[in-house]
């Protein structure tokens, strides 16, 4: 049991496993949510005729979960004795994901609105055309005023 207690980068080998045993347990609790909540929420979604709540389904599968995911390995990496440094660098790293997944989630709701609007005055084919023109114009502004 020396082993676990030999300290490397200012953690000891135990506060390792802690780490990467919290990070195990979050993500498999996680898939576990996400299957049971996904497996409600797109048999509830089959069930309405509309489509904001199918768009609903899909904006949780795409962005809170995978927010959650990163979560996790935040939560398990700060449970570590982190330098100045890393430490910074992690919290870098957060708001870059936090802002992908934010600038994603915008251009995926600005879609979704545009499309909805479009397609109840038909002719689909055309209106499909003008929805990608529009949406190259709307992804690289709110890309470039993301970052």
């Amino acid at each position: 049991m020396q082993y676990l207690d030999q300290v490397y980068y200012n953690n000891s080998v135990l506060n390792y496993l802690i780490a990467v045993g919290l990070f195990v347990i979050l993500i498999l609790a996680l898939r576990l949510i996400r299957r049971i909540v996904m497996w409600r929420l797109k048999k509830w979604s089959e069930r309405t005729k509309t489509t904001l709540d199918d768009f609903v389904v899909k904006i949780i599968e795409r962005t809170v979960f995978p927010l959650l995911n990163f979560g996790a390995f935040y939560l398990s990496v700060t449970t570590l004795n982190l330098s100045s440094k890393i430490h910074d660098l992690l919290h870098g790293i957060s708001a870059v994901v936090i802002t992908f997944f934010v600038l994603r989630l915008v251009i995926t709701v600005i879609k979704y609105a545009i499309e909805s609007r479009m397609m109840r005055e038909g002719d689909t084919d055309a209106k499909l055309r003008q929805i990608k023109g529009i949406m190259v114009i709307i992804r690289i502004v709110i890309w470039t005023l993301g970052i």
